[in-house]
């Protein structure tokens, strides 16, 4: 019995993960379709030609809360963030990022630390390498926490696009160590 209930998690895993990534294939065909529509003259110079289009805003594998002195409690949130075509590359983009780290507890959220990167900020964020490529930015954690263990900081990233101004928003929760 316990076999066949782990095969149906499996199952239900593989199905939300198929849903997810339908969901951020559809949101960003759509978000290329409006970006079509908005532009006033079509490409004529090679027809049929698919343009990368700022549609999606991910977070990478490693993003989260880190505990960079090991004292045993997380100090800051390194994220490494991938803005993403229509067909889910990642795609450099000028733009001005904002970061939010968030703490639900209680009935009122509690913004920790927020911060923008302007455009020559953002830029400098940029890295390539064997992981590959990603935009990497930090954010420290209050040091001074009333009560110790282990919460969940949700963390919002907005990037808007400096040509036309699209806006992509992402949003995760993360295990805070206190």
């Amino acid at each position: 019995m316990s076999q066949h209930n782990d095969e149906l998690r499996r199952d239900n895993q593989e199905l939300r993960r198929q849903i997810d990534e339908t969901q951020r294939r559809l949101a960003g065909l759509e978000s290329e379709l409006r970006v079509h529509r908005s532009q006033a003259t079509p490409n004529a110079a090679l027809p049929n030609t698919v343009v990368p289009v700022f549609t999606g805003l991910e977070f990478g594998r490693y993003s989260g809360p880190v505990d960079t002195d090991h004292d045993g409690i997380d100090d800051e949130v390194r994220l490494y963030l991938k803005p993403t075509d229509q067909l889910g590359r990642m795609l450099v983009v000028a733009g001005r990022a904002k970061v939010q780290l968030i703490e639900v507890a209680g009935e009122e959220p509690t913004v920790l630390a927020e911060r923008i990167w302007e455009p020559a900020e953002w830029d400098t964020a940029y890295r390539s390498g064997f992981t590959g490529d990603y935009y990497a930015l930090t954010l420290p954690l209050p040091s001074r926490i009333e009560t110790a263990g282990t919460r969940t900081l949700t963390v919002y990233a907005e990037l808007t696009e400096a040509s036309i101004g699209t806006v992509q928003r992402q949003q995760a929760g993360y295990p805070w160590q206190r």
